[in-house]
Parts: structure tokens; C-alpha cells; sequence
């Protein structure tokens, strides 16, 4: 069985425009790379700016929780709980988490969480960008 794996970079938008891309850049980067040493396939990629908020989620979020909701999202990667902030509130599909510079893999939401399916799947891409 192929191992995937998805990676979620994260920036506030409180941060000088110029250095978003750099950022998002660097990110993916460290994500993709710490994929790669596993022996993982990167099958979904979300590059999210703005406010992190699972609670009224944006278009970018609603797609990785989504894609959480269907099961299909392997390992998510992310550089560290920092650049996640899960509030403990936060009503969020099952996924299994690894957050690479912590170095710790953990299991987060809830299986009986159900996302309202608004047809924003991705047709043939899976580069999910949020401005």
C-alpha cells in the first residue's frame, strides 16, 4: 500500500506581504522533504493565508477538512502546532497529524464529525491556495 501524505502551510496575514511567498516557500519545502525521507507520495498540498479558524473555515480550510472527512488526506504534515493553532473547541474531521519539528505524530478530531459538502472539490488538481 502507497503511503501519501498531505502538507498544510500556514501564515497569518499579519505578516509583510513581500515575505508570504518566501514563507509558504519554506515551509512546503521542510514538509515535502521530511515526506520524502519517510518514503511518502505528497498527494494534497494546502498553502493557507489568513485566519486559522475551523469554526467558520474559509474555502482553503473547508477543503482540507473536507478531504479529512473522506479519509484521503494519508499523514498530514505540518512544520509545527504553532503554524496549526487548533483551538480546543475546534469540531474537526479524524486525521492523523505530524507535526515535523516537534517531532510528534498525533490523532486529532472526531470521526463522527460530519462537513457540509459544498462542491469544492478539486476536479484535477490538489493545490489548494487561500488569500
Amino acid at each position: 500500500m502507497e503511503l501519501i501524505a498531505s502538507l498544510f502551510c500556514h501564515v497569518s496575514e499579519s505578516i509583510p506581504e513581500a515575505e508570504i511567498q518566501r514563507e509558504l516557500q519554506r515551509q512546503h519545502d521542510i514538509l515535502a522533504q521530511n515526506a520524502a525521507s519517510s518514503g511518502r507520495t505528497i498527494e494534497h498540498c494546502f498553502f493557507h493565508v489568513g485566519e486559522f479558524n475551523l469554526e467558520d473555515p474559509d474555502q482553503v480550510l473547508l477543503r482540507f477538512l473536507q478531504r479529512a472527512q473522506a479519509d484521503d488526506l494519508g499523514l498530514v504534515l505540518v512544520e509545527s502546532k504553532d503554524l496549526f493553532p487548533l483551538s480546543q473547541q475546534a469540531h474537526i474531521p479524524c486525521m492523523e497529524v505530524c507535526f515535523v519539528r516537534e517531532g510528534v505524530q498525533e490523532i486529532l478530531g472526531n470521526k463522527d464529525v460530519q462537513v457540509a459538502e459544498e462542491d469544492l472539490r478539486p476536479k484535477n488538481a490538489y493545490m489548494y491556495w487561500g488569500f
